[in-house]
């Protein structure tokens, strides 16, 4: 398996954390078969073309109202579920629209949908497919990026 194929998932993940003023840091990546959410918020789109699979960004609680925080710039976010899953679309949005200019700058082909959010904590997205797993680390929580691969084609 080529491990190259994450990197503009990471990067764009990283840029867009920046320029909110969040820093992230990798701290492990795990490699697994199959996939199970394990945190309360996340968010999840599918991807085709030289790379066939999904991704999802689990996000833990505080690091969650720390991004919408910063992206409505408010200092106090309220434990409004509604409100926080319309956040994290829009950072979703935000992950996205880095990738797409990141993955055409190195000239990959590929078609993103749109992010969906989830708060599906235990929800099984995968039982036997190949499944990178990249832990980030902040001062707010942790970040995990996973990427179930259904096909690679580079």
């Amino acid at each position: 398996m080529r491990f190259d194929i994450v990197d503009p998932f990471v990067s764009s993940l990283i840029s867009v954390c920046d320029k909110l003023g969040i820093k992230i840091e990798k701290d492990k990546i795990v490699v697994k078969t199959g996939k199970r959410v394990d945190a309360r918020f996340s968010f999840y789109f599918k991807i085709k073309g030289d790379f066939k699979g999904i991704v999802i960004y689990e996000i833990s609680d505080n690091l969650t109202k720390e991004i919408i925080g910063k992206l409505y710039q408010v200092n106090e976010v309220p434990d409004d579920e509604d409100l926080i899953l319309s956040g994290i679309s829009e950072f979703g949005n935000l992950v996205n629209s880095k990738l797409v200019e990141v993955l055409y700058n190195i000239g990959k082909d590929f078609s993103i949908s749109y992010p969906m959010f989830s708060r599906s904590k235990g929800r099984i997205i995968s039982y036997s497919s190949p499944c990178v797993e990249v832990e980030f680390m902040s001062e707010f929580g942790n970040l995990v990026l996973s990427i179930i691969f259904e096909s690679v084609n580079m």
